[in-house]
């Protein structure tokens, strides 16, 4: 037929009786073809049968032409039926000039390259793009470098390096901690950065010490002073190791006490807690190579309470290589281990106080009388659950517990014992 007269036909058709009147459906079970439209550009798209489900791709004599299966109401399929090759998601001629295909073949422009290029493209792009959303969880790794920062965080609460590094109630900041000392209020937070501070400081009013970490900050006497020195308050220190100490304080009235941590408590309501720090080779030539604290006053009203507290080679020339205490002591989780008393009390000496310990480990101490622990009398100790030493290495020398009166040893792991002494020559120590 002429061209011309088909125009004319296909028009006609069209607008009498509507689109679906120019043909027929096809049956169940037949093959409905896609015609190609011509634009006057000279490009081709391709018009779907509608609500069919594509099955075949197109052939090399006819990339306009796609067979479906008829009555099959699915979507079309990922399959491009252009003879523009849809999989690329990048013919712009098809996609940009021409309007009719874009126009007509919605479908198959919209649903096939849609799919593909939702489908392929975007498993690539938004698979690259999830990937990207995978350096979003990189940066969600990053929000784990924001933990780290947090820890870091954790390690310098006190803008330890943006200044000096001893801060007085989280304003007022110092370059040593004895300045910082004498300038606190009573019932200051005084937080201490990582270093080493050769420092001997005397505290005379109720105040919280906060170092960065026994692992971190270290309070070093050099050999020759006592690093702090508590006079009649109520302190918390946390978080130090003290090293290096020299007992050069007199809180017993007769002689020198404390290598590391001397304390006077004059008879006075106040209660000493230590938290969380190590003790290691600090030396009295007299009492307390670690601790000493006084309690001349043969009271109940001052304490000393030790928490998570490390206390390993410390010496002392006569008495509690360890600590030497006339104060309630409460230890708990609390380690004694390897400290030396030339006479008695190679750990632990109390007189005149009651003591609880509960967990911990007291081991390998050693001193002329009561390795472990010497008692003097009138004293009570109540033990609980605690590891002093099992074999042989393990052993307080000569034994584990001694008063005047009598030695005991071995007690053992996991331990639970009680003792009391009201006079020198009377009481005992027997296991719970």
């Amino acid at each position: 037929m002429h061209p011309l007269r088909r125009l004319s036909f296909v028009l006609s058709c069209v607008s009498s009786v509507g689109l679906a009147a120019c043909g027929s459906d096809p049956d169940v079970g037949e093959t409905a073809t896609t015609t190609a439209a011509t634009d006057d550009t000279g490009e081709t798209g391709t018009t779907p049968a509608a609500t069919a489900e594509v099955t075949s791709e197109p052939t090399d004599s006819d990339p306009g032409t796609a067979t479906t299966e008829g009555g099959d109401t699915s979507t079309t399929s990922s399959v491009p039926t252009t003879g523009n090759d849809p999989t690329t998601g990048v013919d712009t001629t098809t996609m940009g000039v021409d309007t009719t295909t874009m126009g007509v073949d919605t479908t198959t422009t919209m649903g096939v390259d849609t799919t593909t290029t939702m489908g392929v493209d975007t498993t690539t792009t938004m698979g690259v793009d999830t990937t990207t959303g995978d350096d979003t969880t990189t940066t969600g790794v990053d929000t784990t470098t924001g933990d780290d920062s947090t820890s870091t965080g954790a390690d310098d609460p006190w803008d330890c390096e943006g200044g000096e590094p001893v801060t007085v109630n989280a304003i007022g900041k110092y370059s040593t901690l004895a300045a910082a000392i004498a300038a606190a209020p009573n019932d200051a937070t005084i937080t201490v950065c990582a270093g080493t501070y050769h420092e001997a400081v005397v505290i005379d009013r109720p105040m919280t010490l906060l170092g960065a970490g026994q692992d971190k900050t270290f309070l070093d006497g050099s050999g020759a002073e006592t690093p702090i020195f508590i006079d009649s308050v109520s302190v918390t220190i946390e978080g130090f190791t003290f090293q290096h100490g020299e007992a050069e304080h007199n809180p017993l009235g007769n002689s020198v006490c404390g290598g590391a941590l001397a304390i006077d408590d004059a008879a006075v309501p106040m209660t000493v807690t230590v938290k969380d720090c190590t003790f290691t080779d600090n030396h009295s030539e007299n009492y307390g190579g670690a601790i000493c604290y006084d309690g001349s006053g043969n009271n109940d009203i001052s304490k000393l309470v030790l928490e998570s507290v490390t206390i390993t080679g410390n010496s002392a020339d006569l008495n509690g290589g360890g600590i030497f205490s006339y104060s309630p002591t409460t230890m708990t989780d609390t380690t004694i281990v390897d400290n030396t008393a030339g006479m008695q009390g190679g750990g632990l000496y109390f007189s005149y106080c009651d003591a609880t310990i509960t967990g911990g480990v007291v081991e390998q101490n050693t001193a002329a009388e009561g390795g472990g622990m010497f008692l003097q009398s009138p004293v009570k100790v109540n033990v609980n659950m605690s590891d002093w030493g099992f074999g042989q290495n393990q052993e307080n020398v000569p034994n584990d517990v001694q008063h005047y009166a009598n030695e005991y040893g071995f007690f053992g792991d996991n331990v639970s014992f009680f003792c009391e002494y009201i006079v020198w020559n009377a009481g005992m120590c027997a296991l719970k």
